[in-house]
């Protein structure tokens, strides 16, 4: 893996670098802030690229600037399931804790862009620096609540809304606008898809296959045209029949 420097994949200036997200978590002082400098190394992981191994000791912080990281688990039985994306802006530190066995196998999904930063310049920087520690707490807040969006959502949501919201948020961060709508180039199989929605893979076939009908969205091989935007909202947020 090698990478350019501070540009996201379009060659613009990257919005999303960890020397603007930690100057978001507190006022490094000049001597932190050129440790964590050399403490940093920039790095471009292609499709399939293994950025962590589950059950291996993590030894640094991986921050995505750009592109997407698949996190598959594997059970006691041997399956292994995709279980979360991590996208621009966010990183891997809350979710595989610094100097312990990771709880997963992270793998580029998309030609992904990160900067990864020494594991003892994190534990030694959210020690001096109080305001740091508490922003990467609150980091790991919200990623806990977002586990139980998760939940919340195969519990009180149809696999049609479950499948439509994963399409739009997809949309959201990744899709261009087109003639017809925003055009998207899933990266995800449909068994991918149905392991993060928490269904069948058949369940999942049929979901997009009804929002097609409907006109929603123009589903070929992996590219996906979201028609109606605001009505896969709506879609979004269905529940099961009482």
């Amino acid at each position: 893996m090698a990478l350019a420097d501070h540009q996201n994949l379009n060659g613009e200036p990257c919005q999303n670098c960890p020397s603007r997200a930690y100057s978001e978590f507190a006022d490094l002082s000049y001597e932190c802030a050129c440790e964590m400098e050399r403490a940093r190394s920039r790095l471009r992981a292609e499709p399939g690229d293994h950025i962590a191994t589950q059950g291996i000791i993590s030894t640094a912080l991986f921050f995505v600037t750009d592109g997407m990281v698949g996190l598959w688990r594997t059970d006691v039985n041997g399956r292994r399931t995709l279980v979360r994306l991590v996208h621009a802006g966010q990183s891997l530190e809350y979710l595989c804790p610094l100097g312990k066995p990771c709880p997963y196998d992270a793998i580029a999904i998309q030609t992904t862009l990160m900067c990864r930063i020494d594991a003892a310049f994190v534990t030694k920087a959210a020690r001096d620096v109080p305001a740091l520690a508490v922003q990467l707490l609150e980091h790991a807040r919200e990623d806990l609540d977002d586990a139980y969006e998760m939940l919340l959502a195969r519990n009180t949501r149809t696999v049609r809304a479950r499948v439509a919201a994963l399409i739009v948020d997809l949309a959201r961060r990744y899709g261009r606008h087109g003639v017809r709508g925003i055009e998207l180039e899933l990266r995800l199989s449909r068994r991918d898809i149905a392991e993060l929605v928490g269904a069948r893979v058949e369940t999942v076939v049929r979901a997009i296959g009804e929002l097609e009908v409907e006109g929603l969205v123009k589903v070929s091989g992996k590219r996906v045209v979201v028609l109606q935007g605001d009505r896969m909202q709506e879609v979004a947020r269905e529940s099961p029949p009482s």
